[in-house]
Order: C-alpha cells, then sequence, then structure tokens
C-alpha cells in the first residue's frame, strides 16, 4: 500500500471510528434522574414507567427507579430493595411518589402482587414518608392492573392520571409521557406536594 493510500485508509478508519463514538453517545441511555443531593424532597421509585414520567415531570422528583421493578418475590427486581438502598445512602426524603406493579403482573397473582405492596407500605414505615401513589396505564396489562390500581384508590394519598395515557407501541410504555407527566405534576400541586430542588 502505498502512502498515499495508507493516509487515505487511515482518514477513512478515523472517520468510522468518530461516526461510531458518536452513534454510541447517540444511542447511550441518558442520565434519568438529578443526583440525589440531600435537598431534594420528593423522589419517585418504581418501574421504567416511573423513571419515564420522572423526566418529564417539571418540578422534577428524583428517580430510584429499576427496570421492570413489582412488589413481589416473583418479579424482575423489587421496588422495595431499590428504594431502601438508596434511602441507605442518601436519607429519607419528605415525599415518596410509589409507581410500580406492571413488572408483577406477568409472574403474580393479584392477591400476591397486593400482599407485596401491603409490605412494601410496612416496609416504608419506619422512615416517616409521605407516600403518594400512582396508577400505571398498563395499555395491554390495564386490566391486571386494575386491582393493583383500585388498591392504590384505598391508601391516603393516590393520583390517578391514566385517561392521559397516550399511545404505546410496545402495549407497556407510552411513546409520550408528557402530557402524563404534567397531569401527575397538576394533580401532585393540588395536594400541596412542595418539590425543593437544587
Amino acid at each position: 500500500m502505498g502512502f498515499r493510500s495508507k493516509r487515505w485508509f487511515v482518514g477513512a478508519l478515523g472517520s468510522v471510528v468518530a461516526a461510531g463514538a458518536l452513534l454510541s453517545a447517540c444511542t447511550r441511555p441518558v442520565a434519568r434522574a438529578y443526583p440525589p443531593p440531600p435537598d431534594i424532597s420528593v423522589w419517585m421509585t418504581g418501574d421504567s414507567l416511573a423513571s419515564g414520567t420522572s423526566v418529564d415531570m417539571v418540578p422534577r422528583p428524583f428517580a430510584a427507579v429499576s427496570q421492570a421493578a413489582g412488589f413481589t418475590e416473583f418479579a424482575p427486581t423489587r421496588v422495595v430493595d431499590t428504594i431502601t438502598s438508596a434511602i441507605a445512602a442518601h436519607g429519607a426524603p419528605d415525599t415518596l411518589l410509589v409507581m410500580a406493579g406492571v413488572g408483577d403482573t406477568p409472574v403474580a397473582t393479584t392477591e400476591q402482587s397486593i400482599a407485596g405492596m401491603e409490605a412494601f407500605v410496612q416496609a416504608m414505615e419506619p422512615y416517616g414518608m409521605r407516600i403518594i401513589w400512582i396508577a400505571e396505564p398498563g395499555y395491554t396489562l390495564a386490566a391486571k392492573l386494575e386491582p393493583l390500581s383500585q388498591w392504590m384508590f384505598t391508601q391516603p394519598e393516590s393520583v390517578d392520571c391514566r385517561v392521559y395515557k397516550g399511545v404505546s407501541t410496545d402495549g407497556v410504555h407510552p411513546v409520550d409521557y408528557g402530557p402524563f407527566a404534567s397531569c401527575v405534576n397538576a394533580e401532585l400541586a393540588k395536594m400541596g406536594v412542595e418539590f425543593t430542588v437544587p
């Protein structure tokens, strides 16, 4: 290979590497919440729907979430483990928004899921947080989620914005979290929830 050919090859290779790096940067998961300093007073915990909702909320809570989180031992990950780990690291917030259940529906019965939610409430009691439940749209899982949502509405505080679920391409997650998140913010404002953020 001649000198000029080598220069062309190296230049082309560099372009490919640069393009790959740019593509990687574009497809790399974006940080989905603020860092958790002690002065963020409202946290959200739950599953991937909680994560997506929190990103579009203004004001925005700190999100201590897990993908496919649920309330039972059958769920791929458990929301109680995620939030207790975050509290151990940073201290408990004033208000905890809880949005999960989709992770339980494929693997647990309604009775098992509700028992797990009740156990979650008991596990959170020592922290003295204000707990607000947020019902999930569910889409193709809506029928199985309905009993869980109805249980949430029996709790001292809950939010139902499922009418703003929008469109889903995978049958679980909304394409646009914006309207749902805006509704959640509006309902929290009516409840007097005050966000303290940096």
